[in-house]
C-alpha cells in the first residue's frame, strides 16, 4: 500500500507471518527483490496478527494501521545516529545520494546506490572523515551502522587482498565475478551486486578487483587472481562471470585453470568482446562501441546529459578509426597496440578520478592480449540494443572450442546490469548454473 509520511509517499507491507519468529525486513527485501523490479519492493514492513476486513469479507486497506503504529523491527530502520562518527557518515550519506533522511540501518543498495554513487560516497568519506576505506567494504556493511562499526574497530580489507565476499553463504560451488575496466578497490565489482542477489541466497558469490598497483598483463593479472580464488576454492570445477572487460579477464582466467586441469564449471562472459582476434592489427569495432557506451553510466555520477559527454566521446573515437585505418591501409604493423591511448576512445575528463590510473593500465593490457581458442564452452549473454559494427557472437565463436551459447538481452550495453534487464540475465545464469556444471571442460590437453 502506497502511504504519505511528511509528505513523501512509500510503499508499505503488510503481512502475517505463518512462523514465529516472523522474518526480518532484510529477509523480506530479499524475498521480494527476486519476485519484483525494485521500486516496488516496500520500504517499510509491517506485521499483523490479522488483516483487517470489510462487510464483503475483502480486507479494508482503508483499516490498515499506519507503519508508525506498528513497524516490524522499528529499531532497524532507525534515523538517529548514536555516535558522532553515525553522525557524521548519516550526513554524508544524505549529500551524496541526495535523499533526506538516510536511517542508519538502511541498506546503500537498497536506497538507490551503485558503483559511481559508491565511488564518490567513498571520496566524501576520505576528504571529511579522513580515512580511505575499500569500496568493497560495502558488501559487508552496507548500512551507516554497521560501516561506522567496521571503521571504529578497525575493521577493513587487506589492502593487497584482490578477492571480496559478495556473498558468501551458501552450500553450491562458489561464483567468482571479474571486475570491470577500473576496477580498482571494489568499484568494479559492485555492479554486480543486484545480479548476484538474484541468484539466490544458497549462491556463494566472490568478486575479484585490482591491487594497489593494477597489472599490466592480462595472464598476469589471470595468474594472481587464480591464487586469491585457490584460498576459497582449492580445486575446481571454477564457475566464472565477467562482464564487458571483466570477460575477458574470464577467459584468460579458464584458459590457465584449464591448461593446469583444473574443472571448469561455467565461463560466461556479459556482453564482452575481446580484440585482436581476427585481425592482430585491427581493435574490434564492437569493443568501441561498448566502451563508448560507458559515459551515458557516467553521467548519473557527473549529472551531465550524456549527449554531451558522447559528443566528445564520439570525436575522440573518429580520431581511433582514421588511425586504425591508415595501419590497415599501409599494412604498418610495426605500431603497437599500446600506441592507442584511452584518451583516442573514452574523454578521460568525464572519467572519475580515482579510476583512470586502473583503466590506463587495463586499456593497454587489453589492447596487448591475444586470446587463445579456448578448448570448453563460453556462454555470451549479448544485449540487443546496442550499436554494433562487428559481430560479438562471431568473435567468441571464434574462440570458443567446446561450442559458443548465446543468450541475447534486450537491453543496451550500459543497461545490461539494472532493472528490469538483469532480472533476465538471473533467470537465464541461473538455468546455467544448474546445466552446464554437469558438463565440466578438464584440462585443455583433452
Amino acid at each position: 500500500l502506497a502511504r504519505e509520511e511528511k509528505g513523501d509517499k512509500r510503499l508499505v507491507g503488510y503481512f502475517i507471518a505463518a512462523k514465529n519468529p516472523a522474518p526480518t525486513t532484510e529477509e523480506l527485501r530479499v524475498f521480494l527483490k527476486q519476485k519484483l523490479p525494485d521500486h516496488m519492493v516496500p520500504s517499510t514492513f509491517v506485521a499483523l496478527d490479522q488483516f483487517p476486513l470489510n462487510a464483503n469479507g475483502k480486507v479494508d486497506r482503508h483499516a490498515l494501521p499506519e507503519p508508525e503504529a506498528n513497524r516490524l523491527h522499528r529499531e532497524e530502520e532507525r534515523s538517529t545516529p548514536l555516535t558522532d562518527l553515525e553522525a557524521k557518515l548519516k550526513e554524508i550519506w544524505e549529500e551524496v545520494i541526495d535523499r533526506k533522511p538516510i536511517g542508519v540501518r538502511e541498506n546503500f543498495f537498497d536506497i538507490g546506490g551503485h558503483s559511481l554513487l559508491a565511488v564518490r560516497l567513498f571520496a566524501r568519506i576520505e576528504k571529511v572523515i579522513e580515512k580511505k576505506l575499500p569500496l568493497s567494504l560495502l558488501f559487508q556493511s552496507p548500512t551507516i551502522e554497521q560501516l561506522a562499526k567496521a571503521m571504529s574497530d578497525g575493521v577493513s580489507i587487506a589492502a593487497d587482498s584482490c578477492l571480496i565476499e559478495i556473498q558468501p553463504s551458501g552450500s553450491k560451488p562458489p561464483l567468482f565475478w571479474l571486475h570491470t575496466l577500473g576496477g580498482g578497490g571494489g568499484g568494479g565489482v559492485l555492479r554486480y551486486q543486484k545480479l548476484a542477489q538474484l541468484l539466490g541466497p544458497d549462491q556463494p558469490s566472490y568478486g575479484l578487483v585490482a591491487p594497489p598497483e593494477p597489472f599490466s598483463q592480462m595472464e598476469a593479472m589471470a595468474a594472481h587472481y587464480i591464487k586469491e580464488m585457490r584460498t576459497i576454492q582449492p580445486a575446481g570445477p571454477y564457475q566464472l562471470v565477467g562482464y564487458c572487460f571483466g570477460g575477458v579477464v574470464a577467459l584468460e582466467i579458464a584458459q590457465q585453470l584449464c591448461a593446469a586441469g583444473d574443472d571448469i564449471g561455467l565461463l560466461a562472459v556479459l556482453d564482452s568482446s575481446p580484440v585482436n582476434v581476427a585481425d592482430a592489427r585491427t581493435l574490434s569495432a564492437n569493443t568501441l562501441d561498448m566502451f563508448t557506451s560507458l559515459p551515458k553510466r557516467f553521467q548519473r555520477f557527473f549529472h551531465q546529459e550524456p549527449s554531451q559527454m558522447l559528443a566528445g566521446v564520439k570525436r575522440k573515437s573518429k580520431q581511433l578509426e582514421r588511425k586504425l585505418s591508415a595501419l590497415i591501409r599501409n599494412d604498418d604493423v610495426s605500431r603497437s597496440p599500446n600506441e592507442i591511448p584511452l584518451e583516442d576512445v573514452i574523454d578521460m575528463d568525464h572519467y572519475p578520478a580515482g579510476y583512470q590510473h586502473y583503466a590506463e593500465v587495463h586499456w593497454k593490457a587489453l589492447l596487448n592480449y591475444f586470446p587463445k581458442v579456448y578448448p570448453g564452452k563460453i556462454i555470451l549473454f549479448e544485449t540487443t540494443k546496442s550499436p554494433r559494427n562487428a559481430s560479438v557472437e562471431a568473435i567468441w565463436k571464434s574462440l570458443a572450442g567446446g561450442g559458443l551459447e548465446v543468450k541475447r538481452i534486450p537491453s543496451t550495453h550500459e543497461q545490461m546490469l539494472d532493472d528490469p534487464y538483469v532480472r533476465i540475465v538471473a533467470t537465464e545464469l541461473i538455468e546455467c548454473l544448474e546445466r552446464c556444471n554437469n558438463y565440466p571442460v578438464r584440462s585443455c590437453a583433452t
